[in-house]
């Protein structure tokens, strides 16, 4: 049930806000997930926390990280912190990154 705070907060949304790097959404299709990040990082990297290592989410392993649009091959790895990506220096967009994970 939603509460007169729950409406206030909604109504005074602004869809046109900036995105942080950690808004990153997700999507699946087969065995493949793939994650959409919705700000480009300022330091080059991006930590998708929710795959981390052991990860109840995403127990398998991750063999391959692709970045969508981008020619180059992108350096990962998986700590316990999460799946650590190191970015190109140029952006391959200007919105939304999504990034093909097997």
């Amino acid at each position: 049930m939603m509460t007169y705070n729950d409406v206030k907060k909604r109504m005074n949304w602004n869809y046109q806000q900036g995105f942080e790097t950690q808004d990153i959404h997700s999507t699946t299709k087969a065995e493949r997930l793939c994650a959409i990040v919705l700000n480009w990082p300022d330091d080059g990297g991006i930590v998708i926390k929710t795959l981390r290592k052991g990860s109840e989410l995403y127990p398998g392993d991750i063999k391959l990280v692709v970045m969508l649009g981008c020619s180059k091959q992108i350096k990962y790895r998986r700590t316990t912190a999460g799946l650590e990506t190191t970015l190109p220096k140029e952006r391959p967009r200007n919105y939304a990154y999504t990034f093909s994970i097997d």
